[in-house]
């Protein structure tokens, strides 16, 4: 889990900083085109850091209510799991697990 945090997570954290960096320098410049071309990394990065810090947040020891089988809603929709993954969805990590 330390592997997934210091470098798969902050590859995320790092995309997104160097992300926002640029668009407020292409601003600075008034190169709005240049901002809009670096946008979408905003949602690739914020998305997978977002999607990390609730993978974090939701882990937890027995002892504390984690681990288990699924129940509930999300026992009736993991089958559909490994459908989203053959969608080519990004950053779906539920389906790639599927």
């Amino acid at each position: 889990m330390e592997l997934h945090h210091s470098k798969h997570h902050q590859t995320y954290v790092n995309g997104l900083n160097s992300a926002l960096d640029s668009i407020a320098e292409a601003e600075s410049k008034g190169d709005f085109t240049k901002a809009a071309q670096v946008a979408p990394l905003l949602n690739f990065h914020g998305g997978g850091h977002v999607n990390h810090s609730l993978f974090w947040e939701n882990l937890a020891p027995a002892s504390k209510g984690g681990g288990g089988q699924p129940q509930g809603d999300l026992l009736v929709h993991r089958p559909s799991f490994p459908l989203a993954a053959s969608s080519g969805l990004h950053g779906d990590a539920l389906a790639a697990r599927g």
